[in-house]
């Protein structure tokens, strides 16, 4: 499942997680915009670990409409790297492996 960002359909701001109403212009209208990729801008390691998850990494993502969305990795991405992102239908947001 692709991510799914919301823009305001009156002023252009975009948001990630959606909300309800736009905070620069009061507007209640959306429209969703996929997000395919993202560039990596900061990468930290998760020292502890359940055995059953294969998710090792967050990751601080920041999108072309300047969205900074917050990730999961199973390896570390390169820092500054442009990466492929996906939403998993509960919205926990990752990077697929390769």
């Amino acid at each position: 499942m692709t991510l799914l960002m919301t823009v305001c359909a009156d002023c252009g701001v975009s948001y990630f997680p959606a909300r309800l109403r736009c905070h620069r212009c009061g507007g209640y209208q959306f429209l969703d915009q996929a997000v395919y990729t993202a560039r990596v801008s900061g990468v930290v390691p998760v020292h502890r670990v359940p055995e059953d998850c294969p998710w090792h990494c967050l990751v601080e993502l920041q999108t072309e409409a300047g969205v900074t969305v917050m990730a999961v990795a199973q390896v570390p991405p390169t820092l500054h790297s442009l990466v492929p992102i996906t939403q998993q239908a509960d919205g926990a947001v990752f990077i697929p492996s390769h």
